[in-house]
């Protein structure tokens, strides 16, 4: 299964004139001069596959504002994002129940001389109903055949579980490497451990381990202290029908809520390690062509030297504290 083509009518800055953008079966890259579109084709897939209701949820924002139109305007308004899904599999005999999901059979249309195709269309409308933000209905359906303005009567809602089975990651770009890695080890990271069968050892191991880190975190004197004070306030505020109360904790006892808060560690240590170094080579790059803005008289011909924590640039542990030579006079 793949992404064929998305159409765009309407959403930020594409006009009420549908724009067909259709996509490679190999690698993608979108291209294109500041404000082209090319981030607003992404928040336009994140609008019908993202993960999050906040990124599925139409805003008035999204519908889109003309040059030459005033923005305190209360005209309704209207957009689309069209996306045909293909599905070469079921033309070369590898579909499978994993490639394929088997309600996406019930939604396929059929081409000549070319792989099926399923059709989902997201629709919303920005109505005045009397509030600052106005009023916003939106609807995703499947849809029933390839004509450019499908029918009421060819359009079939998308239920949640269908939706889900389609699921779009959007990372925003930023010039931050080590923020941009972060973000996408970590969403990926998420995925992965949720999906894992955890054996009932391992899940007993790790809340015997929460519970007394708990434990200990939970007795110590100040922690009681502040503890007390925040129960005795609780109770102030609540009546004795409320059978919770509030208390600090250094880890979650519960099995689900420590394995989802694992992060790749070695791996955002490397990140970490990455940004030292490229200090420290725009430093020695300053020191070698003079225009090093330290203020000294510096000598460039001194080997300067980078530590990466507790290792040095071959890779190799080292025994010295943490230090990056930014300036060598």
């Amino acid at each position: 299964m793949r992404l064929e083509s998305v159409t765009l009518s309407g959403f930020r800055c594409f006009g009420s004139e549908p724009v067909t953008v259709n996509l490679s079966k190999d690698i993608i890259a979108v291209v294109g001069p500041n404000a082209a579109g090319k981030t607003a084709l992404l928040q336009a897939l994140a609008k019908v596959f993202g993960v999050t209701r906040a990124q599925r949820t139409v805003h008035r924002s999204d519908f889109h504002l003309g040059a030459d139109d005033d923005p305190d305007d209360r005209k309704p308004k209207s957009l689309f994002i069209d996306v045909l899904l293909a599905f070469p599999e079921l033309v070369d005999g590898t579909a499978t129940p994993e490639t394929i999901a088997p309600s996406f059979r019930h939604m396929q249309i059929e081409r000549t001389g070319k792989p099926p195709v399923c059709r989902l269309r997201l629709e919303a409308r920005w109505e005045d109903d009397g509030t600052l933000e106005g009023e916003v209905a939106q609807q995703l359906s499947w849809v029933d055949t390839l004509d450019e303005t499908p029918e009421e009567k060819d359009c079939h809602p998308v239920v949640a579980a269908d939706r889900g089975l389609i699921q779009l990651y959007y990372t925003p770009a930023s010039r931050d490497a080590a923020a941009q890695i972060r973000a996408s080890t970590g969403a990926l990271g998420a995925r992965l451990l949720r999906a894992i069968d955890w054996s009932s050892k391992t899940e007993a191991a790790v809340e015997k381990a929460s519970d007394d880190l708990a434990t200990a975190f939970e007795g110590e004197a100040a922690i009681k202290a502040i503890s007390d004070a925040l129960k005795a306030r609780w109770t102030d505020l609540h009546d004795d029908v409320v059978d919770t109360e509030p208390r600090l904790s250094l880890v979650s006892r519960r099995f689900e809520e420590v394995a989802a808060r694992a992060t790749p560690s070695d791996l955002l240590e490397h990140v970490r390690d990455l940004r030292i170094v490229e200090r420290g080579i725009d430093a020695r790059q300053q020191h070698a062509n003079g225009s090093c803005p330290c203020g000294f008289e510096c000598r460039p011909t001194v080997p300067m030297f980078v530590h990466l924590g507790s290792r040095d640039l071959s890779g190799h542990l080292r025994n010295e504290p943490e230090e990056v030579s930014d300036h060598i006079f």
